[in-house]
């Protein structure tokens, strides 16, 4: 049985350099976060690589205790560039394995949405992880930003299951349909922006969040965060700023005695935001890919 994914990580998209090194070596040495999310396309792979292997070098960590996730891009989707891909992604961060490999995105850099070769190309790649997972190059495999029409083609095909689908979920953008389908077929969701782009943590725009946060005693980051966790969704906060980090670890994220991370009245608070204010989505849209 394949063992449950890390509930939190840092994610890294557009960080870089020092303050990416920094962040990754927080995580480590302060806060007790072990999973680090990152990505081809993002171009910081081998700064992460530095930071980890740096720890593992002081003996904060073995590379065992730490869960690296990396992605597969849109400009890498087919059999002969996944597997470039792939390699690259393991030369930069320096590692044999990765303990999570995802496609990123369910279309392929320059062809059209609507274009009938994305389908295609996906199920290339997909073939591409479940060799390299087979091979021990990658521990898990899963995809990022499928809807459910993508979710339900592939596990037509699938060899092997994908343990989740990484998509931006939070209040405003509760995915339920798609967290329905995921619960149903075992894949796990894993939320992107928790805190819409930053939106969500905009006290006039949205107060409920920081009236729960006073109640909580806790800040309005950690109350979107439980509120992700609540719904057994994992999260990946993102964020180089070492006092932001440490509200994402040791201790900061448990749920209480009574096992939840909110009161049922402070969850369908935020629940109630979507049918509010109207649902919004501030990321990427793959609905229109075919």
């Amino acid at each position: 049985m394949e063992l449950p994914l890390p509930r939190v990580s840092l994610g890294t998209f557009r960080a870089h350099g020092d303050d990416l090194k920094v962040a990754v070596d927080c995580a480590m040495t302060r806060a007790g976060i072990r999973s680090i999310d990152t990505a081809s396309i993002y171009r910081n792979e081998a700064d992460i690589g530095e930071a980890i292997h740096r720890c593992i070098r002081d003996g904060i960590v073995s590379r065992q205790d730490v869960f690296i996730t990396s992605k597969v891009s849109p400009h890498e989707m087919g059999t002969t560039k996944a597997s470039a891909g792939v390699d690259g992604i393991l030369d930069r961060l320096g590692v044999e394995y990765v303990d999570l490999l995802l496609v990123h995105w369910p279309a392929a850099s320059k062809l059209p949405l609507g274009s009938e070769k994305n389908a295609a190309l996906r199920k290339e790649t997909w073939r591409v992880l479940e060799d390299r997972l087979r091979l021990g190059h990658a521990r898990r495999i899963g995809v990022s930003n499928f809807t459910v029409d993508h979710l339900a083609e592939l596990l037509e095909y699938a060899v092997i299951k994908p343990s989740c689908n990484q998509v931006e979920c939070h209040p405003l953008y509760p995915q339920v349909a798609l967290r329905r389908f995921c619960a149903d077929h075992g894949v796990q969701v894993v939320a992107y922006s928790s805190f819409g782009a930053g939106a969500l943590l905009d006290a006039g725009a949205f107060p409920e969040v920081h009236a729960i946060a006073r109640e909580r005693r806790c800040s309005a980051a950690q109350v979107l965060l439980r509120w992700g966790l609540e719904k057994g969704v994992c999260v990946i906060p993102k964020s180089v700023v070492p006092g932001r980090i440490l509200e994402y670890g040791r201790g900061e994220l448990e749920a209480g005695s009574d096992g939840r991370y909110l009161s049922e009245a402070q969850e369908q608070r935020l629940d109630g935001m979507a049918a509010r204010y109207g649902e919004r989505k501030f990321c990427w849209d793959a609905s229109g890919v075919r």
